[in-house]
């Protein structure tokens, strides 16, 4: 890894090429937003190597620090340059790496080790969730920090141990999962509470093997982490105390999220825009209403990612105004690019409404007209100037 900073370095185009894969991807939006926000293939090396020639006279990238998180590494580093007009600049960054066969196949840059964490930490739990979901709890041991503690004391009406440690977590899991029957459950919401903490809530469902009886219910849990590993779990049976117990609150949540979801977009980041939907949810572009093109369930954000790109060079949404009507977050502002290959100009005023379910986006819908996106959620052009 250290390699490739020194290549970029030297500009040795020859040399980075030599640790990307051909379908490298490097996302740089949010650190240097003049460029475009992905590159993809063998132009990506020079974009890597090359992104600092203007306005910089020299640049450099100086690793601090690398921390192994398995298939990824997150590089600590510091950006140093000198401008042509003499100032200079020093600041930190960050650099997650995605791996495959000791090649780099995606990089995403953050413009700090707590923004980085907090994106590393929650792709870290939805993982380890889902890996358990159908009856194999033990499955995300792999996330577990050798000292992990599991706290029960937060669920209503439990009579066993409240607080297992270490090695007892997993028995006590494989423990869980064996009374149930057609045990599943899915993750509803998946929050960030800085760059060590996550919320999440998850929709459980399956037969007491004893008691014969169906249970259909919601948990949540608290969750700390140290260096990519679970250290502490507190799982809760209501979701106020969850939150509490993180600091957080559902009061201006939901403009988070969507501002979130929206500058992941911006970088065509899939991946990090799904995590703000619902696995049901649905996103209606604004050529819906021409083509009838809507993008729905656990793949929609990628796909309507990869979509967008296809068509559009570093298209951006730009929100100028925000409104939330709890159940429903309002976006105004512009959307601005330039067509792929044509290079026609778009600029234009545009509306989002993102309506909610438990912190998730359940319909995330772009609108060419402010006014249909005021009248969608019960507002008027009087209204949003009020």
């Amino acid at each position: 890894m250290r390699r490739i900073y020194e290549a970029v370095d030297r500009r040795d185009f020859d040399a980075l090429s030599d640790h990307f894969a051909p379908e490298i991807e490097i996302h740089l939006a949010g650190i240097f937003p003049d460029l475009n926000p992905l590159h993809r293939g063998k132009d990506a090396p020079r974009i890597l190597a090359a992104h600092g020639e203007e306005p910089w006279e020299e640049i450099t990238i100086e690793p601090d620090r690398i921390i192994d998180l398995g298939d990824r590494l997150l590089v600590l580093a510091h950006f140093q340059a000198k401008g042509r007009d003499g100032i200079e600049v020093r600041r930190p960054i960050a650099h997650l790496w995605t791996l495959r066969d000791g090649q780099a196949v995606r990089m995403d840059a953050y413009s700090d080790e707590h923004e980085a964490m907090a994106a590393v930490n929650l792709e870290i739990v939805r993982k380890a969730f889902m890996a358990t979901s159908g009856g194999d709890p033990t499955a995300a041991a792999a996330a577990f920090d050798p000292a992990i503690e599991w706290d029960m004391s937060g669920v209503t009406g439990w009579t066993e141990k409240r607080v297992y440690h270490g090695r007892e977590v997993e028995e006590f899991l494989r423990e869980w999962a064996d009374s149930w029957r057609d045990w599943h459950f899915d993750v509803v919401e998946l929050r960030s509470a800085g760059d060590e903490q996550v919320f999440v809530a998850i929709h459980e469902w399956g037969t007491g093997v004893e008691s014969e009886a169906s249970v259909d219910q919601r948990r949540y849990f608290a969750i700390a982490l140290d260096e990519g590993r679970m250290r502490r779990v507190q799982m809760f049976s209501d979701r106020g105390a969850a939150l509490e117990a993180l600091g957080l609150t559902d009061r201006g949540e939901n403009v988070a999220v969507m501002r979130a979801a929206m500058e992941a977009f911006n970088r065509r980041d899939g991946e990090a825009f799904g995590a703000h939907l619902s696995r049901d949810a649905e996103i209606v572009p604004v050529r819906a209403a021409l083509e009838g093109t809507v993008y729905r369930g656990p793949d929609a954000a990628a796909q309507y990612c990869a979509a967008v790109d296809e068509s559009w060079e570093n298209l951006r949404w730009e929100i100028e105004e925000i409104r939330d009507g709890g159940s429903w977050v309002l976006a105004l502002g512009r959307i601005r690019g330039g067509g792929r290959g044509s290079g026609a100009a778009i600029d234009v005023r545009a509306g989002w409404v993102a309506r909610f379910r438990e912190g998730l986006v359940t319909s995330f819908h772009t609108y060419a007209d402010r006014a249909e996106a005021l009248q969608a959620v019960g507002l008027s052009e009087q209204d949003a100037r009020s």
